[in-house]
């Protein structure tokens, strides 16, 4: 009687009746009673190309609030790779070399007359530009007029009144005139309009409103040189009508030779542009070029460039020179009442100096004061949002992301996701929580991750793991987990039958006890 007790718990223990083992089991498989699921499941082995597809999934770990962030300090910019690279040189031209061979062994005959250069110099012109109003600059003379028929010499400030002698009064180098009674007044790099506007304003800020009237008597800060095949090589000005180049010709007596062999050369900016004598006149006048501040003409005959750009330096040179001198004379001036001004003023200095000392050692301390409080509270307020955060995760307030641990774990449980970084598989298996050596099997080692796409609602793809080679375990250190996966380990075989008989003993004694009993 008793071995039939045994026996049929055994058999209820074979069907399931006495302990029931979860596991995986794919969509499609033979089932057990009761092991059914709506789910659509999908096993995966996890290989290196399936932890590839799986890594892929779209997943941005959550950002910790800005209080947890280090504040960047000054750094230094990083340096780019350095290409210590020599340039290569250039493929020497062997057929070049060759014909200059040749030509040195058939000199040409010696030349008894001019004769025309072989080829027609092309037509180089300057970039178009818009015209510009004729803007005052340093040395420029102008005239200030002003009507004092009813005005006493006493009403009227003392250049004012001198206007009516007709004197003119010369930019400085600093870009103003000294209007006596008024002071400095910068005009430089101002339109006539403008320059009578800002003396206009001197005035009033003055109390004075005189009528008056500002003319240009002399134009000396902008010129052009002329030069070359020209009958009279002059340097001429810019006035308030702009400056063509035909004008510029004829203000120097007009080109000396055969207007078939001329060509004109422009030096501006640094670039020489060239324009035939008989093309000047092309198009309408379009070649024509309106002249700038700076520029230099050369009438060149022989087309050598390298003549008109000796010409072209040495009017630069010449032109820097009388610049250097004028400026000089004008610092010399300016030097002589500057030093006037501070034998007056060195001793305010002095003191002034002191005082900005003082105040800027009371402003450094501030600044310190000031520096050490607002850092004290930026760090009391991060410290506060971040003990506010630790508390909101703590209560599940703050968003994150969760993976789960079931099976054969020490202790099933939740592993919350990182912060601005990623975990892995094996993260789960080998965590205080993880893997039980003594009932966990190795080969059954599952990630079921729900597909996230409404058109696959239902979908469960359950990656599986072999860890009987220890091999596959470098998949679990690259395999990324993703919130809600749930990581599943299985029971040994051995493990389901020793929960079997540790479930039926208590059973098999009750029975047996119940039967000694009667």
């Amino acid at each position: 009687m008793k071995k039939a007790v045994l026996l049929a718990a055994l058999a209820a223990a074979g069907c399931g009746a006495v302990y029931t083992s979860p596991a995986v089991h794919e969509t499609g498989a033979g089932l057990a009673l009761g092991a059914a699921s709506d789910l659509d499941v999908r096993v995966v082995p996890l290989t290196h190309a399936a932890v590839v597809e799986a890594n892929m999934s779209p997943y941005a770990p959550p950002r910790l609030p800005d209080a947890f962030r280090p504040r960047p300090g000054a750094q230094a910019p990083a340096l780019g790779p350095v290409d210590a690279r020599m340039p290569e040189l250039p493929a020497p031209q062997a057929a070049g070399a060759a014909g200059a061979e040749a030509a040195g062994d058939d000199l040409p005959a010696v030349a008894t007359q001019p004769a025309p250069p072989p080829g027609r110099p092309a037509l180089r012109l300057p970039p178009a530009a818009p015209p510009e109003p004729y803007r005052i600059g340093v040395a420029d003379v102008i005239l200030l007029s002003a009507d004092t028929s009813n005005a006493t010499l006493d009403q009227v400030p003392g250049l004012i009144a001198a206007q009516t002698k007709r004197q003119g009064y010369i930019v400085q180098d600093d870009g103003a005139v000294a209007i006596p009674d008024v002071g400095r007044v910068r005009i430089a790099g101002l339109t006539l309009e403008e320059a009578e506007a800002a003396i206009f304003q001197a005035l009033v800020e003055k109390r004075f409103d005189p009528s008056f009237s500002l003319e240009i008597a002399e134009f000396n800060s902008q010129r052009v040189s002329i030069g070359g095949a020209v009958r009279e090589p002059r340097i001429a000005p810019i006035t308030l009508k702009p400056l063509r180049l035909s004008e510029a010709l004829q203000m120097a007596g007009g080109v000396n030779a055969d207007g078939d062999y001329v060509v004109i050369r422009l030096f501006r900016d640094g670039e020489v542009y060239q324009i035939p004598f008989d093309r000047l006149y092309d198009r309408d006048g379009l070649n024509d070029v309106t002249l700038r501040d700076g520029d230099s003409v050369f009438v060149d005959l022989s087309y050598d460039v390298e003549q008109a750009r000796a010409y072209f330096s040495e009017q630069l040179r010449r032109r820097e020179a009388e610049l250097r001198e004028r400026e000089f004379a004008f610092r010399q001036r300016q030097a002589d009442i500057d030093e006037a001004r501070f034998a007056l003023t060195i001793a305010q200095f002095e003191a002034q100096k002191v005082q900005l000392r003082n105040q800027l050692a009371q402003l450094r301390l501030a600044a310190a004061q000031y520096e050490a409080a607002r850092n004290a509270d930026r760090r009391a307020d991060e410290a506060a949002q971040r003990a506010a955060f630790r508390d909101r995760l703590e209560l599940g307030a703050a968003p994150r992301g969760y993976a789960y641990l079931a099976g054969e774990a020490r202790r099933p449980t939740r592993l919350p996701l990182p912060f601005e970084g990623r975990a892995h598989l094996a993260d789960a298996l080998f965590n205080g929580d993880g893997l039980s050596i003594q009932t966990a099997d190795y080969g059954e080692i599952y990630v079921l991750r729900a597909s996230s796409r409404p058109e696959e609602f239902g979908a469960v793809t359950a990656y599986h793991l072999n860890a009987r080679n220890a091999a596959n375990l470098v998949n679990a250190a690259r395999f990324e987990l993703r919130p809600n996966d749930i990581v599943f380990v299985a029971e040994q075989p051995i493990t389901t039958w020793n929960r079997v008989l540790s479930q039926l003993t208590p059973t098999v004694f009750t029975q047996a006890a119940a039967l000694a009993t009667n």
